[in-house]
């Protein structure tokens, strides 16, 4: 893997809607509130928390390697380590929504040539 011959690892959400995420990782009423499903491959893991009813968190990491959950929250490793450094994302998400490159104008000729040229 790229990532990991260059030492950079990766740790994020994934979408729910992605076809290579495995059937038993999705939603399922069968599946217990605060249950995790641990799946490894090669350099990679993926977890599936059940927070709350019908609403699984699904994460991937290339740093994780071992089923660890923490026994006062009963959470899995991955996701605490992840609700611990995702802010610096959220912030610079935050501090990007404030600010537009885009030009106002009420010509509507310039208005189109700036929406074409984007």
């Amino acid at each position: 893997m790229y990532l990991l011959e260059n030492k950079l690892t990766l740790l994020g959400t994934v979408k729910k809607n992605r076809l290579e995420i495995p059937h038993e990782f999705l939603p399922s009423k069968t599946r217990e509130i605060g249950s995790s499903l641990f799946g490894f491959q090669d350099n990679c893991t993926i977890v599936s928390f059940v927070p709350k009813k019908n609403k699984p968190i699904i994460l991937m990491s290339t740093m994780h390697d071992e089923e660890e959950v923490d026994e006062e929250t009963g959470k899995p490793k991955i996701i605490l380590n992840y609700n611990s450094t995702k802010g610096g994302v959220d912030s610079v998400d935050q501090k990007c929504a404030n600010y537009s490159t885009t030009r106002k104008t009420r010509r509507w000729p310039l208005a189109l040539f700036f929406q074409i040229s984007r």
